[in-house]
This record gives C-alpha cells, structure tokens and sequence, in this order.
C-alpha cells in the first residue's frame, strides 16, 4: 500500500493515504502534454505541482518520510529551470527538452519507488519482530504458569497452554471450508473455518 502513496503524490495511482494532491499526478502529467503538444511540458508540471493547494503539506511529509524521492525532484525542478532557459536562448529544441525531462522524470519514478519498497519492507519486518516478541512473551509466561502449578495437585496438564499458537499469515478457500495459515514460534500450522467467515488475526494450535 505505501507503495503507492508517492506515486499518486508524484506521477498518480490510487493510494489513499494522506497526505494527497488535490489534482492527482497522472492527470497533471496528462494534462501537460495534452495542453503543450509540440511543446515543453515539464515546466506545466512542476508549476501545477507548486500550485496545488496541499503540495506544502506533500513535499513536508516527502520530506520527512522519503527523503530521496524529495532530492530527486527538487533535481526535476532544477532541471526544468535550465531546460527553460535553454529553450528561450535556443539552446536546445523542444524535442530534446522534452527527452531530458522525461528522463529526469522517470528517474524520479524509480527513486520513488525504490525508497517505497524499502520503506514497506522495513515496516513488514517490523511488524513480524514484534508480532514473534508477543508470542514469545506469551510462551515464556505459560511455561512459567506450568512451572508454578507443576506440584500443585488440582493442576490439571490438559490444562496448559497450546504448544503452539501463531500470527496469520496467508488464507485460502478450499471447498466449503477456508483455511487460515499461521506462522507460530513452533512453526506454521493451520486451522479451517467456513469459507464465508473471516480468519482470526492470532490462532493457537
């Protein structure tokens, strides 16, 4: 899903994480090239970037979040400005203007990206850390609730806490039944439930 935050932000999707430009960037980027054939267009878009009412609030958060796609782009502007220069002392056709631009542009797509599937990895790995430290804490407290009741004689084993329980981490349908997919600190087993109903975010074996 991050994914495509900065590529809604910069060049359009359907991303909704906030913050958003008001005008999506596929439709700038569109619109340019539509309103400037057989001319410039990358001076449009970064003017129509600048003069969407939330890009301060875009560029903050790029700033913040994604720093690398933030330099790319302040290097798209700078670019633009030479292009613009050029093409006004005839230094360079409108052709080739255009060929840089896009360059730059796509090279921006890629930092982009890159620095997106970087960031959504990192969160991932996160999430999957703390989900295990939960389920260890958990484990080490039912060993130490076994370890307490061992000697007492109303304890009853069957009583204990699963061997096993566990995190979902894929789903399928098969049949009338759906089976949930957990990954546990004994290893991954699974459970079936209807396939209309909806797997449980944690399970125990």
């Amino acid at each position: 899903m991050k994914k495509l935050i900065l590529i809604t932000i910069l060049i359009g999707g359907c991303a909704t994480a906030p913050p958003a430009l008001e005008t999506s960037g596929t439709m700038v980027v569109g619109k340019c090239k539509v309103d400037n054939r057989n001319k410039y267009w990358g001076d449009c878009y970064i003017k129509s970037m600048q003069a969407d009412k939330n890009w301060s609030k875009v560029y903050a958060y790029l700033l913040k979040d994604y720093p690398k796609t933030a330099e790319e782009y302040k290097l798209t502007e700078y670019l633009n400005n030479d292009l613009v220069n050029r093409l006004a002392s005839n230094d360079i056709t409108i052709e080739d203007a255009n060929k840089e631009f896009q360059m730059q542009f796509d090279n921006l797509r890629n930092v982009s990206n890159t620095e997106i599937n970087k960031a959504t990895r990192k969160k991932e790995l996160e999430r999957q850390q703390a989900a295990l430290a939960w389920q260890q804490l958990g484990q080490a407290l039912s060993e130490s609730t076994a370890m307490l009741n061992q000697n007492n004689p109303n304890y009853n084993q069957n009583n204990t806490a699963p061997k096993n329980s566990g995190y979902l981490k894929d789903e399928y349908v098969s049949g009338f039944n759906k089976v949930c997919i957990y990954e546990g600190i004994s290893g991954t087993f699974t459970i079936n439930i209807s396939s209309v109903g909806i797997c449980p975010i944690s399970a125990k074996q």
